[in-house]
């Protein structure tokens, strides 16, 4: 048995790449199958999860989410974005994609 699974989630672009800890972040996220329902976190390297406070979907390809970085250490931070509640079967990513600056 041949199991395939597809992640029809792609993040091309953010803006910004990095920004200090402490302060409020809007970061604009460009890429492709996003929807209604999209989430976004930044995951640190042990792994836990910020998960966005706000997220506004303008389209399918754009994205802005709202993160509060006054508790985040500096550092690399892969970014996720998912749509609906089942967060297993579609979620896109982009690996040390964002940084946290002191």
């Amino acid at each position: 048995e041949v199991r395939v699974s597809v992640y029809p989630l792609c993040i091309a672009s953010l803006q910004p790449a990095n920004a200090p800890a402490g302060k409020p972040l809007t970061l604009n996220i460009t890429g492709t199958g996003f929807d209604a329902t999209a989430t976004a976190a930044l995951r640190s390297r042990d792994g836990s999860l910020l998960e966005a406070l706000a997220m506004e979907a303008t389209t399918s390809t754009q994205l802005s989410a709202r993160f509060d970085l006054d508790a985040i250490a500096p550092g690399d931070y892969d970014v996720l974005v998912f749509n609906r509640a089942d967060r297993s079967n579609s979620w896109g990513g982009a690996a040390a994609a964002f940084t946290v600056t002191p």
